[in-house]
């Protein structure tokens, strides 16, 4: 087996073999190759979730990341915009957190079960006079400033500050 050296250079040269990257058992040289650009769509399965994520977080292979059993890939994914209406009933809270973050979905993510996915709704100036109900302080803060804003732009004659 060559030196990790030896192949980082082929990495950075641009000569590395990918069939060799795909088996050597360093995940960070692995993850030298994706952040290189050497063929990022085959490493979509790699054994390591890190590799894995940066795959998706370049846009690759999200067909199948999307399905991957660690929920920070799939946040990635969501990053991504991709699939989020399948993503919207996740059971991990950080994807469905990040499914708001992209302005999916809102409608149904305002009763999500966990705060952080509320806080990201209110965050996204949607169902304010709802939030501003709920049982989390910082929920409720956010749907507060949302509502302030609204406000101050009916004030300013509709325009946006």
């Amino acid at each position: 087996m060559k030196s990790i050296a030896d192949m980082e250079s082929e990495i950075f040269e641009g000569t590395a073999n990918v069939e060799e990257l795909l088996a050597h058992p360093d995940w960070k040289l692995r993850m030298l190759a994706v952040l290189e650009g050497v063929s990022p769509e085959q490493f979509k399965n790699d054994p390591n979730w890190v590799v894995r994520a940066e795959v998706a977080k370049q846009g690759f292979g999200l067909e199948t990341l999307i399905l991957d059993e660690n929920p920070l890939v799939v946040v990635q994914v969501a990053k991504q915009g991709f699939g989020l209406k399948t993503l919207l009933n996740h059971e991990d809270w950080r994807v469905r957190e990040e499914v708001a973050k992209q302005g999916f979905g809102l409608e149904t993510l305002i009763l999500d079960e966990s705060p952080f996915v509320r806080w990201e709704v209110a965050k996204q100036n949607y169902g304010a006079e709802v939030l501003i109900e709920d049982k989390h302080p910082y929920v409720r803060k956010a749907a507060l400033e949302s509502l302030k804003l609204a406000e101050r732009t009916l004030n300013m004659g509709g325009m946006d500050l």
